[in-house]
């Protein structure tokens, strides 16, 4: 156990991994303290969907210690739906298999509503945004710098094509160049808005993940 246990606090997960195998070629029946270290050690090398199956197949684990490495894996999936109704389980098991663990599912429970609270965006709306005013879209993720430089250069492109062509007409190459300019920095600018929903979004999720992922290495 130790020897697996230090490939884990190692970060060397894989060869952690395999040295159990090895050691227990039976693994899905190996001693409850090495089922264990080896469900962890999948869900730190993130092969959550693997880390679940062997939880469900195993017979050495008691019931609240796969309720807690599945609701881990859920939660660290994002899936949410699915790691409320496991996290909902711990009361009810912790009567008739007593675990440390169970008390995670306070921990858990936190971050699920953290997750149902935080304030992802949307594309289409940071989108729709920046098509009628430039930079708003940014606005809407609070990137208020690119916001402000985004209209600044739209503005500025779309004023000296509107010049060139008051002053020269349709056939203005002043007004042509700069309405090209002016509609390669507007269409940008768009993108821009979706590119910075998804930055914030990934912001969003990186946090809570991090913080799952710190609650489940301290209960080990």
């Amino acid at each position: 156990m130790n020897i697996i246990a230090n490939y884990r606090k190692a970060g060397y997960y894989s060869k952690g991994l395999d040295r159990a195998t090895q050691l227990f070629p039976e693994i899905l029946s190996a001693p409850q303290s090495i089922a264990k270290e080896y469900a962890a050690t999948l869900l730190l090398n993130k092969e959550y969907e693997q880390a679940k199956s062997y939880c469900v197949k195993n017979n050495t684990l008691s019931s609240i210690q796969k309720t807690h490495f599945i609701s881990t894996a859920q939660l660290l999936q994002f899936d949410w739906k699915g790691a409320t109704k496991s996290i909902l389980n711990y009361d009810s098991l912790q009567k008739t298999n007593p675990d440390n663990t169970w008390l995670q599912s306070i921990s858990y429970k936190k971050l699920a509503e953290e997750e149902a609270k935080a304030r992802y965006k949307k594309p289409a709306i940071a989108m729709s945004l920046s098509a009628v005013i430039p930079g708003l879209g940014k606005v809407y993720t609070k990137d208020y710098k690119d916001a402000i430089i985004g209209f600044i250069i739209v503005g500025s492109s779309a004023f000296n094509t509107y010049r060139g062509f008051s002053k020269h007409g349709i056939n203005s190459a002043y007004g042509w160049v700069f309405g090209g300019v002016a509609l390669g920095f507007y269409s940008g600018n768009i993108y821009g808005a979706y590119k910075a929903v998804k930055k914030h979004n990934h912001r969003l999720r990186d946090k809570i993940y991090n913080k799952v992922e710190t609650e489940f290495i301290q209960s080990l």
